[in-house]
């Protein structure tokens, strides 16, 4: 141990808005009595005081102790501070559970309620005091922490932190301007908010540091101190330390994306594809969504930017991505996803350029419809249609085309095996007109007329084996209706609360089906959803979404949850991943 203050000064933005966990000690002892050997536990608790600096005058701060006899605190002007602990009586303890009597090496202070000592280091001196502050202990399971964080009021001598992702198995990764962080958060207590982080980090020169940190998850609604703080100091006395603001922004993509797809894999996890960000800027990343972590990280990137393009789930496992379009051309490319190593890989191209609105569908045999969508001209819409072999990785143009042309549609894959297209548009006419295709001749007939003309609609196909069709419109609907496979008609169905356009529809385990988000009549996002229970033909509001999207995606996983992604909300395109 140092016989003299060791303290490390490192600048930060710090607000007040940030709060930090104390470790206090075990053991006995009094004024009266003779000082025990202490014994350094977890930490305990949370601690608020004073600093005052012969620089900056008083400051408020916050405080923790660490096992290895450090008092480290952040004060109120940016200063973050290490004192190291003197030996013997030095060593920070606590007879009472709520207080320290401190000694540092030559400057002694009575027991009590609080901490207290002095300082002296980088140019300044002063002293301060802790008073323990039960109020912030808050029970928080691991679970609750997963999402991203950018860091804000940092400094490193490597770099400014720009984010970190944690796990619900308390698993980190984050990176600054030179070098990452990875690393694992454990809860010494589980009634208190503290955890502690084991973390290497690796530099851009190729320099690796290890050692331990804090990780203070902190709710005070008393007093209105809200924040989380995440603090390192690597091993081996190197010069890197990182006190930083972690700001929550919720369970996130990599990129902010609408006009992209959601395919959930065989293996339970979601690829999200494409699609465009503000300007817009054309995309071709691509992401995992692992419902097991509850995170979403990078993987390969497909071979051109893609939005308004089609993905499907082959038998095999891999995935087809289709048409679409990029940097204001259109694609009659296509290219798969293989799972098992993340990388994309070019297929045969389509006979026909398609850039928005076509469907692509998975038919009983193994096989991929693809039917309709606008031209490369993006003047009209096609009224032919393919199909996919994965045996052969080719397309083949059916037998006999679409009825009518069409973009926009929806198409639906019948319990008969026929897929049921829907409505749409022909270029800026709408339609209400639908047809269903036959694998077995691979051609489309008619099908009675609609009730209304729709686009931007969604359809869902009902346990009975109706398909119900819900909102849409240049406007937004709030009439829906039923087609029924067996006597070939659409009829009415009960109407949703709210209009909506460019929302999701997703059969829930329970049968009903939930309705999330969209946009309303005049263009602006929704937070609203509702429930359409077939049982009884109506909707029913449901938990609102914790931010309004429209043209996001919607998955149904494994686990009952519905992995909702991007779109865009008042802002522009969203990152935000909500799990309903």
């Amino acid at each position: 141990m140092k016989k003299a203050i060791s303290i490390v000064f490192s600048l930060i933005f710090w607000s007040l808005t940030v709060l930090i966990v104390a470790c206090g000690g075990g053991g006995g002892g009094s004024s009266s009595t003779p000082t025990p050997t202490p014994t350094l536990q977890d930490p305990q608790g949370v601690y608020l005081g004073t600093v005052t600096s012969g620089s900056a005058g008083a400051l408020v701060a916050v405080a923790m102790a660490t096992p290895q006899g450090e008092l480290r605190y952040l004060a109120s002007n940016g200063y973050l501070a290490v004192a190291q602990m003197g030996t013997g009586s030095g060593t920070l303890y606590s007879p009472t559970g709520q207080s320290w009597p401190l000694t540092l090496t030559g400057l002694s202070v009575a027991p009590g309620v609080s901490a207290a000592g002095r300082f002296a280091g980088a140019g300044d001196t002063g002293t301060f005091t802790f008073n323990y502050n039960p109020v912030y202990l808050r029970p928080k399971a691991l679970a609750a922490l997963v999402g991203n964080y950018s860091a804000t009021g940092s400094q490193t001598t490597s770099g400014y932190p720009v984010s970190i992702n944690v796990d619900n198995a308390g698993n980190f990764t984050g990176s600054d301007a030179t070098g990452s962080f990875t690393g694992t958060l454990t809860q010494p207590d589980s009634t208190k908010n503290l955890y502690r982080v084991s973390f290497t980090y690796s530099g851009g020169s190729g320099a690796t540091f290890t050692g331990l940190g804090f990780w203070s998850d902190a709710t005070a609604v008393s007093s209105g101190l809200l924040g989380n703080i995440f603090y390192i100091q690597v091993a081996g006395g190197a010069n890197l330390a990182l006190g930083a603001t972690l700001v929550y922004n919720g369970q996130r993509m990599t990129t902010a994306r609408f006009g992209h797809t959601a395919t959930l894999l065989a293996n339970g996890k979601v690829l999200i594809t494409g699609g465009a960000v503000n300007g817009p800027t054309y995309l071709k990343s691509a992401e995992i969504f692992d419902p097991a972590t509850g995170l979403s990280t990078q993987t390969g990137s497909m071979s051109t930017e893609r939005i308004n393009h089609t993905a499907t789930l082959l038998p095999n496992g891999k995935v087809l991505v289709a048409g679409g379009m990029g940097s204001n051309a259109s694609h009659s490319t296509a290219e798969l996803f293989d799972p098992s190593t993340g990388v994309f890989a070019a297929t045969s191209n389509m006979n026909a350029s398609r850039w928005s609105g076509h469907t692509a569908t998975l038919l009983n045999n193994g096989t991929v419809l693809i039917a309709g969508g606008y031209d490369a001209s993006r003047a009209g819409s096609l009224a032919n249609a393919e199909i996919y072999d994965q045996a052969t990785g080719t397309f083949a143009l059916t037998s006999g085309g679409l009825t009518t042309p069409r973009d926009r549609h929806t198409a639906t894959l019948l319990a008969d095996g026929k897929v049921l297209l829907e409505e749409g548009a022909n270029g800026v006419n709408l339609l209400n007109s639908a047809e269903t295709f036959d694998p077995a001749t691979k051609t489309f007939s008619a099908t009675t007329i609609p009730d209304n003309n729709r686009i931007y609609q969604c359809a869902t196909l009902l346990p009975g084996g109706k398909v119900l069709i819900t909102g849409g419109s240049y406007g937004a609907l709030d009439a829906n209706q039923l087609f029924d496979p067996t006597s070939r008609a659409f009829t009415s169905t009960g109407g949703m609360i709210i209009g909506r356009k460019s929302h999701t529809a997703t059969l829930l385990p329970t049968g009903k089906v939930l309705v999330l988000g969209g946009s309303d009549t005049n263009n602006q996002p929704l937070l609203s959803a509702e429930q359409y229970d077939p049982t009884t033909g109506t909707f029913s509001a449901a938990t609102p979404l914790n931010q309004a999207r429209s043209g996001h995606t919607a998955t149904a996983l494994a686990n009952g949850k519905i992995l909702v992604a991007g779109g865009t909300g008042t802002n522009g395109a969203l990152a935000s991943i909500e799990l309903y």
